[in-house]
This record gives structure tokens, sequence and C-alpha cells, in this order.
């Protein structure tokens, strides 16, 4: 059976034909998290390192990735093939890139998550990509704090317990996180925090080595998303 989720409901009473980046870039997040139904998607963003790539390099470090898996998996075998993971490098790269650079010869229509600006061309003749970190601050602050909210929210599930301070390395370079999703640098990171504090909703420490934000509101994701819609009213 099929259901809308709460964040679903609120995509169809505000953006029903998806044309807000707000909503393309809380999807692209929702894609990039789910390590179990989107394995690659989440390998790509969460884990995978390189500056540059191609699809050999990717498909070694990949298959590297999932063999760590398995050891802490106890040893459990994860069944897969070299060519379902580079169709799934196709898929990501369909998604994230134009498709007048040619890399695939089925791609004949743009993806609406290529204005996210995620992935870029090195090379379209020897075929090296490269993720790209969007510009400063092209992404609406509240779609940031949202993030946030919704990783917090999973932790104190995850954990049962009240969640009051987050580490800003947290932020930057855990797996699932607004560095990680969204290929922000340190610095970036560190833009969208001061603007976020400017506007009220959290405080960044940065004392006796603390570097941590706290959330000034009982805010829930649901909350912040619904903040977001109204905003761009």
């Amino acid at each position: 059976m099929q259901f809308l989720t709460r964040f679903g409901k609120l995509v169809w009473e505000n953006d029903k034909y998806i044309e807000e980046d707000g909503t393309l870039y809380l999807i692209h997040y929702f894609l990039s998290s789910n390590k179990e139904m989107g394995t690659s998607w989440y390998y790509f963003f969460n884990h995978y390192n390189a500056t540059e790539f191609t699809k050999e390099s990717y498909l070694e470090s990949m298959k590297l990735f999932l063999y760590d898996q398995e050891k802490e998996n106890g040893g459990k075998e994860i069944k897969f093939s070299e060519r379902a993971l580079l169709e799934d490098l196709d898929c990501i790269l369909r998604t994230y890139l134009p498709s007048q650079t040619k890399y695939s010869p089925e791609s004949n229509m743009d993806s609406p998550f290529l204005d996210l600006q995620l992935l870029k061309v090195i090379d379209i003749k020897e075929k090296v990509f490269a993720k790209n970190s969007p510009l400063s601050l092209v992404i609406n602050p509240l779609i940031i704090l949202a993030i946030i909210v919704n990783e917090k929210e999973k932790l104190e599930e995850k954990d049962g317990i009240k969640v009051s301070d987050i580490k800003i390395s947290t932020l930057e370079s855990a797996p699932n996180n607004i560095g990680r999703i969204f290929n922000l640098n340190n610095l970036t990171v560190a833009m969208y925090l001061d603007k976020l504090q400017n506007m009220g909703y959290i405080k960044v420490v940065r004392t006796a080595g603390l570097d941590i934000v706290k959330i000034n509101e009982e805010l829930t994701f649901i909350d912040v998303v619904e903040k977001y819609y109204k905003s761009i009213i």
C-alpha cells in the first residue's frame, strides 16, 4: 500500500510540480541518506571522497566499500554485480549532469536536479567527473536547518535521549549531514550556520574548544519545512 509521508503531503500542498529548489534539495537529501534503499546514492554523497573520478575509479572504490560493509556485518555476503553498480552510477550522472554532455547515449532530457549544481564534467572525452559545491548561500537556510533538525530527530529516536548540542564537525563531515549531502566545505557550512544564527534559529558556540550548535526553538523537521514554504509564498 502506498501513501504520502508528512513531507510528501507538504510537497503536494505547496509545490505539487516540484518547481522549487528547496523541494529538490530535500528530495536529494532523502535519496542520499537512505543507505538501505539507495545504497549507491548514499555511498556516493556520504563516503566517496574523490575530488575527480572516472567510472572505473568509482567502481573500484564502491566495491571496497561493499566489502567493508560485509566485514561490519559479521562476514555476511553482500551480493552485487559490477554492471549494476555502473548502472547506478550512470543514473546518478544522468540525474545531476546536463544531457548535452553526452556521457550516456540514453540521455535526451535534463533532470530537474541539474539545478542543484552538485556534479560537473571535467573532461567529457576522457569521461572525468567531479563533485561540485553549490554557490555560497544558494541553498535556502531553512532547508539547511530542516536537515539539521531531521538528523537530530533521528539520533534522538535511535539513542532514546534528548540531543541539545550538535558538534559542528558532525555537520561538516558525518554521513547524512549538510557538509556531505551538499558537497559543502567547512567555510560554507560556517556561513550557513552564521546565517541561521542571525535569523534567530540557532546559537553557534565556538569558545573553549566546544564548536557546537544549539537549536533555539523546539522545532520539528515538518515545522521547518512548513516555515520554508510559507517564506517563499
